[in-house]
Order: C-alpha cells, then sequence, then structure tokens
C-alpha cells in the first residue's frame, strides 16, 4: 500500500473521481486477499492441534488397553491359583478324614474286642453301640428308607428350590417316624449337624450339598414311609413338595450303609443332676 503523500499526489494527478473509482476496488481486493491469507494459517493452526488431540486420544486408548490386558491377565492368574489352592485344601481335608475314619474304626473294633472277652462287660458293650449308633460315631448298616428330593417348578411364590427348611422337615419326620440312623448325601446326621443355607448351598455338617438330595435313613421299612407322612414335619413336606412340584420318590431298602459322621470332641460337658438320661 502507498504512503499518505503519495495518495494526496495521486488525488491531485488523477482528480477525484477516477481516484475514488480506482481505488475503492482496488482496496478491497487487498482486504480480501489479506482475509483469504490469514484464513488459511488459522485453518492450518487448527488441524495442527485437532492432529495432536486425536495423537494423544490414541495413545491413551493404547495405554488403557494395555493396562486392562495386564490387570487381567493378572486376575486369571489369581483365579487359577485360587482354584488350585482351594483343590489342594479339599483333597488334604479329604484324607485326613479318610484317616479319621480309619482311627475311629479302629478303635470301635479294639473295643469290641476288649469289651467281647470279658462276660462281665456284656452290658456295657450293648450300651456302648447303642450310644455309637444315636450318636453317628461309627458306621452303620440295615434295612430302612431311601428319599429322593430334587428342586420343582418355579411359580409367582417361589422359584420351586429345594431350601435348608425342608430338608429339616424331612428329617425331623423321619425321627419321629421311627428312623434310627439318618445320613443326606453321605452326610450323617447327629445331635449336633446343622443343615442351612449358605448363599446358594445348604450345607449339612458344612459341607455345601447340591440337588438331588438323597436322604438315607435306616429303620423299620415297613412302617416309615407310612409313619412319615403322618408326622406333622412329614405332611408339611408333602404339601410344599405338591405345590412346587418337586421331583420326590420314597423307596424300601433291604440294605443301606450309613458312613460315620466327624464327630467333635465335647470340650465340656456334665451330667444332669436329675439322673435323666
Amino acid at each position: 500500500m502507498s504512503t499518505p503523500t503519495e495518495q494526496h499526489d495521486e488525488r491531485i494527478r488523477l482528480g477525484l473521481l477516477e481516484y475514488t473509482m480506482r481505488h475503492a476496488v482496488e482496496d478491497d481486493y487487498a482486504r480480501v486477499a489479506e482475509r483469504d491469507g490469514a484464513e488459511p494459517q488459522s485453518a492450518r493452526r487448527l488441524g495442527t492441534w485437532a492432529a495432536m488431540a486425536l495423537l494423544l486420544f490414541g495413545l491413551l486408548v493404547v495405554v488403557a488397553s494395555s493396562q486392562t490386558s495386564r490387570t487381567a491377565a493378572a486376575d486369571e492368574a489369581g483365579r487359577r491359583d485360587l482354584i488350585a489352592q482351594i483343590n489342594e485344601a479339599r483333597d488334604q481335608l479329604g484324607a485326613r478324614r479318610s484317616a479319621i475314619a480309619e482311627l475311629t474304626a479302629g478303635n470301635a473294633k479294639l473295643q469290641e474286642e476288649f469289651l467281647s472277652g470279658n462276660a462281665a462287660t456284656s452290658g456295657v458293650r450293648s450300651q456302648l453301640r447303642t450310644l455309637t449308633l444315636l450318636s453317628g460315631a461309627t458306621e452303620v448298616t440295615g434295612s430302612g428308607v431311601r428319599l429322593t428330593v430334587n428342586d420343582g417348578t418355579p411359580t409367582a411364590n417361589g422359584d420351586g428350590h429345594v431350601l435348608d427348611k425342608d430338608l429339616q422337615r424331612v428329617v425331623n419326620g423321619l425321627w419321629e417316624a421311627g428312623a434310627e440312623a439318618i445320613a443326606i448325601n453321605g452326610q450323617r446326621l447327629t445331635g449336633r449337624t446343622a443343615i442351612r443355607h449358605a448363599g446358594s448351598a445348604i450345607t449339612v455338617n458344612y459341607t455345601s450339598l447340591s440337588a438331588p438330595y438323597v436322604v438315607a435313613a435306616i429303620g423299620n421299612p415297613d412302617t416309615l414311609p407310612s409313619r412319615f407322612a403322618q408326622t406333622v414335619s412329614g405332611a408339611s413336606f408333602m404339601a410344599v413338595q405338591k405345590h412346587f412340584n418337586m421331583p420326590f420318590q420314597i423307596k424300601t431298602e433291604t440294605r443301606l450303609r450309613l458312613p460315620a459322621a466327624d464327630v467333635e470332641a465335647l470340650r465340656s460337658a456334665r451330667p444332669r443332676k436329675d439322673g435323666a438320661r
């Protein structure tokens, strides 16, 4: 663009009209050129920042993905290690229970041999057999019934699963009907056995069980089924079983084998003062 002095001399030389017409167009072109030159520069600057932002976002995504993969791998390794520890502990527990059962059977055999050699101890031997049977301390065999119940059909009032209280009703009904020994899925019941819900499983003797539930009871097979249905607990269970359509079966057995229970030693006990048993 020209200086003010040059513009004044040009106006005198060209005249006002011609000068105005010429410079009106030239000044407009100059402004448009300046503007067009500034806009691409601003656009280039904006494009550079956008590219940097996209690059940073991509870098963050890659880092997050890598961190997630490492965390997932560590979690999976920890889960496998925990499962291995649980399985190892379960195997050790099973081995120790087997050893306890063998030692208990050996002690029972020694007691039987000792008591059978003395006529004066015949009464003690009979009483010992009764007590070990009732306490679940020894394995027992005999005739009885086998009752099987499974999860039923869900309804508007419940999901149809067998609950701990359902098994409690079964067990109480069998005791009332004259059962001498009972086991649920191989877990022998004693006076200290608890049948409870733990999460989604039912525990018996602190061991998780799953359906179907098989209740084996030693007793008179001719009277146990009918007496069970006549008890309050048995009738209550049968009503629940019919309502939820739980698969149910009760069969008489000529020979049942019930394992010994893991009977813990009593920490404190004293005889009743009235002498009752």
